[in-house]
């Protein structure tokens, strides 16, 4: 009597083998997915009155599974994380955040220059808050960045 074992431990070893080719573009187009929506959560966080600080929000690649989102402006880490006294926003991002704001001077004599000059003397007398829009955005994302995952190596 004899017995014949077949096995497709070749098929196996070709399959693995070949994992590489499949995997990267799978995970790096799962990447690209999580990266683009805390892109779009950070740009819904930034401030109302920092419509360039939101248009500077790009994402960027690296390389391969490699991804990045952040603003573009010198300016965004103050916001994200406020800043210390001492610090000088510039002239004119004061007076377009006045005008953003629609914010007009209640002092008789003032005019927009005046209280830009005041809000700036302050910012660097005082600092400013945090208003964080980047880690929140990172944060929620997260979260859900497993079922992304496991949706694009669905059915490999």
């Amino acid at each position: 009597m004899s017995f014949k074992l077949h096995s497709n431990l070749t098929s196996v070893l070709l399959k693995i083998k070949n994992y590489p080719k499949v995997l990267e573009p799978r995970i790096d187009n799962a990447a690209k997915e999580f990266i683009h929506r805390v892109n779009r959560d950070a740009k819904l966080n930034a401030p109302e009155a920092e419509t360039t600080l939101k248009n500077s929000i790009k994402v960027k690649r690296l390389g391969l599974i490699d991804y990045e989102s952040k603003p573009e402006v010198n300016y965004a880490n103050a916001i994200e994380e406020g800043s210390k006294k001492g610090g000088w926003p510039t002239f004119q991002s004061m007076l377009d955040w006045l005008k953003v704001r629609n914010i007009k001077p209640h002092t008789k004599g003032f005019d927009l220059f005046d209280l830009a000059y005041a809000i700036r003397k302050k910012i660097y007398k005082n600092g400013t808050k945090a208003q964080p829009f980047m880690k929140p955005a990172l944060k929620k994302n997260r979260k859900g960045l497993d079922a992304i995952v496991r949706r694009h190596l669905a059915g490999i």
